[in-house]
């Protein structure tokens, strides 16, 4: 299935519901009635937002994988997106990133969500030249934007992992410490803790970059907080940034060096030479 299938959104959920061998009755109960569930199959009706939320989940699946299935197994637009620059940026590819900022992709997201994923491109750029002036007015939208937003979804957590070098000292703290609050709802979906630990890795890595030392522990135990036993790369890092603190804080002695050093090489031995290289070159940053 390579695109929007052409049978109407009842049909494709019937074909779906008998793939999946789940009986009509199976699925309907005090939310809608059979007679319901038949026209929306046969195309006569739509069922309402919410009933169709307790359909698709009558047949063991979720609304995200229903509606991935439907648009032919395509991320949503500005998923792709997401994407590309990402893609982009680890291959370095600076004239297809400022190529971007101008081109019909962007654009297709509105005129609020091509400002933002922009202001993404930008930032990635500016990390590409090494570059940490940035408009003034890009920093007060997005900073604005990120506040205005009481409960963020996977495309928040997207623009504060992305665009932290934009925010000052002051932004940067407020958005990090209110990710870590336990009451907020966005940080109970597995698929956004996955988010918010590579989220708290790049804060991590701005306190070192910014010189505040004072709120890395903080941080540190709060990823750690949420690591799993998959978590091969942020306990690594974890455990690297641990030491670089120790370094730092203990006056960047011979010792604490020579510990590092030999962590890294323990890590090229053990896991691969791409991943210590990361850690080396970051470390390069630091060393006396």
């Amino acid at each position: 299935m390579d695109a929007v299938p052409k049978i109407g959104l009842g049909e494709f959920y019937r074909e779906l519901r008998r793939s999946r061998l789940v009986k009509q009755k199976d699925v309907v109960g005090g939310d809608f009635t059979a007679a319901q569930l038949s026209r929306f199959e046969s195309g006569k009706s739509m069922l309402a937002a919410d009933k169709l939320i307790t359909a698709v989940e009558g047949i063991n699946m979720t609304m995200e994988e229903f509606t991935y299935k439907y648009h032919g197994y395509k991320e949503a637009a500005h998923i792709e997106l997401a994407n590309l620059i990402s893609d982009l940026y680890y291959r370095q590819d600076r004239d297809e990133l400022e190529a971007l900022l101008e081109s019909d992709l962007l654009k297709a997201e509105g005129n609020l969500y091509a400002r933002l994923n922009g202001i993404v491109i930008k930032v990635a750029l500016a990390a590409l030249d090494g570059q940490s002036d940035f408009d003034d007015e890009d920093r007060e939208f997005l900073s604005d934007y990120l506040f205005a937003i009481e409960e963020w979804t996977s495309f928040e957590l997207y623009l504060f992992l992305n665009a932290q070098m934009l925010l000052n000292n002051r932004m940067l703290l407020y958005f990090a410490h209110d990710l870590c609050k336990e009451e907020k709802s966005f940080n109970k979906l597995r698929k956004h803790q996955e988010l918010i630990k590579s989220t708290l890795l790049n804060t991590i890595s701005e306190l070192f970059d910014r010189g505040i030392y004072s709120q890395v522990s903080y941080y540190l135990d709060k990823m750690e907080s949420m690591i799993s036993f998959k978590d091969t790369f942020v306990k690594i890092m974890a455990r690297y940034y641990r030491l670089l603190l120790d370094y730092i804080e203990n006056g960047r002695s011979d010792k604490e060096k020579e510990i590092i050093e030999t962590y890294i090489q323990s890590i090229q031995e053990l896991i691969d030479d791409q991943t210590a290289s990361i850690i080396r070159v970051h470390f390069l940053r630091f060393e006396s």
